[in-house]
């Protein structure tokens, strides 16, 4: 099992069709392929995991990188692994968009994400990084 992590900047007029098609085709690709994880969209910033067979990461990770929605993208990790940790998340998607934060408390939703990021993780570097910008994004 092979784990990957990553973060990138989305190109000025994304839109959210233009994200649901990202997840829906992730959704589909993933689950053909045994790729679990989770992407994590926030004012203009993806975090993605990836988990599942090296090659197939590897692969998935190159189409990533040669995506003309997204750049400045930084690999954060990549490790093998035992065991997964979004093992019934195909893909996994988070969204947030600042009209819905100023209609929330933003610092209660921040304290339960932490919360939940922290419950969530396994002693694996790639989920605690992945968490760890989610969180350094919503902060910010």
């Amino acid at each position: 099992m092979f784990e990957l992590t990553y973060s990138s900047l989305s190109k000025s007029g994304i839109n959210y069709y233009d994200i649901m098609e990202i997840v829906e085709t992730s959704k589909s690709f993933n689950a053909k392929n045994k790729i679990t994880g989770c992407l994590f969209y926030y004012k203009g910033q993806f975090v993605q995991i990836l988990e599942g067979d090296k090659e197939k990461i590897q692969e998935l990770y190159l189409k990533i990188l040669k995506d003309n929605r997204h750049y400045n993208i930084k690999l954060l990790y990549e490790y093998e692994k035992n065991e997964r940790i979004f093992k019934d998340w195909s893909m996994a998607f988070l969204r947030f968009d600042s009209v819905k934060l100023q209609k929330l408390n933003k610092q209660l939703f921040q304290e339960n994400l932490s919360f939940f990021s922290e419950f969530n993780m396994q002693p694996k570097l790639a989920t605690k990084l992945f968490w760890k910008k989610v969180r350094q994004i919503i902060k910010t």
